[in-house]
């Protein structure tokens, strides 16, 4: 019994955990060994002179547990017993039809119809999670071999967690200088407390799509000041089809991870360079999400952030003197993630450049076929990528406005906004397939480098994703202007986006 994942002090891999000669005249064999480190490949071999040998069955069992899944479902399930118990029983809480549609009071009726809502929608989310075992996407066990690393990394003394000591058969792998993976730290601890990577992975998942309605929530209540709207927005986005995706087919936890930060960092900007430029740290909290999570979401963000800048480039030079609040963000930015910056930078100017040339280009993934934005059944290798009928109507309707309705001065200045992020929501659309000019981008000296780094062309529909969702805020508010219509459209809404995510 040979396990190839120890490594000798001459730096030479594989240990012999086991070895015995087998009995011609037994039919079975029994043997124990023990492990003092986590593993991940197990060989057994059987060498024979003059005869053949077939095993008809193995069967490898351990004499200890081996998590503690048991208590952990245990106790999540005692700690939502509690909450739901504290809620129920808080003064004046009991739901009623109308909770949602308070504004200005923040009772505890509409917290507990909130909260509710809320835990419904992330139990749609999560559905594909109930099952035994684990979904196995394209990048799935990647992912599980980052939380085993950073618990071994942890559990060897290192933190902040460099190298990953057991990947790559235990000679090592400095992930984590390349990869963001601050919230990873959450599974990786409970791996340490013994909990199974497979549950871990769900916890985390479950937490990821948790924390995305909270901030959604809280952005898009803050960017349109309608609490019934945000809470539909934030139930749109979070079933996003593109968001569940990378979730569940693609399995690409690190992109997932930081569509959870978009809504900050769309609320963010809006604050800096048209409304309440206070709530600039809301611009530092999206960014600071978004780079802790993926490093290729916030290259792209970051682009998508400064063409935005550049188009409000006279309102942040008023008298208001919003550049201060620009700057102030960055550098918070900049600060506050210095620790994560600093070796990676420190590392791609000491390693021979070739380790960071992408093989494969945008050009070769992208299709002369925009069906597939529309289908939910899978076109290619890389999976079904739909828009979303709800993103659709909420581009569509948005457009009709601007162009049929709105034509007074002052109102064009107020959905400035609006329409910027209908631009970018059409041109990221367009530019998932191969109409959009690929090559020639990936040609020029410096930003050609850049482009060509996004590998597959659909990560775009991260940015129609969001800016589809906030479309569609705009397009309820503007198109009703009684609140049962309002109600109706947003009920609607979500139910349009639960019944495409059931056709996934």
């Amino acid at each position: 019994v040979f396990s190839s994942d120890y490594v000798s002090k001459d730096n030479s891999g594989g240990k012999v955990l086991l070895q015995e000669p087998l009995d011609p005249s037994t039919t079975y064999f029994k043997g124990t060994f023990e492990l003092d480190q986590d593993i991940n490949s197990l060989y057994i071999f059987v060498e024979t002179k003059d005869q053949e040998f077939t095993p008809e069955r193995v069967l490898l069992e351990s004499w200890t547990p081996v998590c503690t899944d048991r208590y952990f479902y245990c106790a999540i399930t005692m700690v939502a017993a509690v909450g739901i118990f504290v809620l129920l029983n808080y003064k004046k809480a009991a739901i009623s039809p109308c909770s949602l549609q308070e504004h200005q009071t923040n009772g505890h009726r509409s917290m507990l119809a909130l909260v509710f809502v809320m835990a419904v929608g992330v139990f749609v989310a999560s559905i594909p999670l109930l099952q035994q075992g684990s979904i196995i996407g394209h990048d799935t066990p990647f992912h599980l071999a980052r939380i085993e690393g950073i618990a071994s990394g942890l559990a060897s003394g290192q933190f902040p967690v460099r190298v990953h000591g057991e990947t790559l058969n235990g000679f090592g792998y400095a992930n984590s200088l390349f990869y963001p993976e601050a919230l990873l730290y959450i599974p990786a601890v409970l791996s340490l407390l013994g909990v199974s990577t497979i549950t871990c992975y769900k916890f985390y998942m479950v937490m990821v799509n948790a924390l995305t309605i909270l901030l959604s929530y809280y952005a898009f209540k803050k960017l349109l000041n309608s609490r019934y709207i945000a809470l539909t927005l934030s139930i749109v986005y979070l079933l996003n089809p593109y968001r569940l995706i990378c979730a569940y087919y693609r399995n690409a936890v690190g992109e997932f991870t930081a569509l959870t930060f978009l809504p900050l960092l769309v609320y963010g900007l809006y604050a800096v360079l048209v409304g309440n430029q206070k709530d600039w740290p809301c611009l530092v909290a999206g960014a600071t999400g978004l780079l802790q999570s993926h490093i290729l979401t916030t290259e792209w963000m970051a682009f998508v952030s400064a063409l935005t800048v550049l188009v409000f480039i006279r309102q942040i030079f008023t008298k208001e003197k919003r550049v201060l609040s620009l700057v102030y963000a960055g550098v918070a930015t900049v600060c506050l993630n210095l620790w994560f910056i600093a070796p990676m930078l420190l590392m791609i100017i000491s390693i021979h450049p070739v380790v960071f040339t992408r093989v494969q280009s945008p050009i070769g993934f992208a299709k002369y076929d925009i069906s597939y934005l529309f289908h939910t059944v899978t076109l290619t290798g890389m999976g079904p990528h739909p828009i979303g009928w709800v993103a659709l109507a909420a581009v569509a309707g948005y457009l009709l406005y601007r162009i049929l309705v709105c034509h007074a001065e002052d109102k064009q200045k107020q959905l400035r906004f609006g329409d910027v992020l209908a631009v970018f929501c059409l041109v990221s659309a367009v530019a998932t397939t191969a109409y959009f000019p690929w090559e020639k981008l990936t040609s020029l000296p410096i930003l050609g480098k850049l482009v060509d780094a996004i590998q597959f062309p659909y990560r775009l529909l991260s940015i129609v994703a969001i800016c589809s969702t906030v479309l569609l805020g705009y397009t309820i508010l503007l198109w009703t202007k009684e609140r049962s219509k309002r109600v109706l459209a947003c009920l609607t809404s979500v139910g349009v986006a639960v019944f495409c995510i059931c056709l996934l």
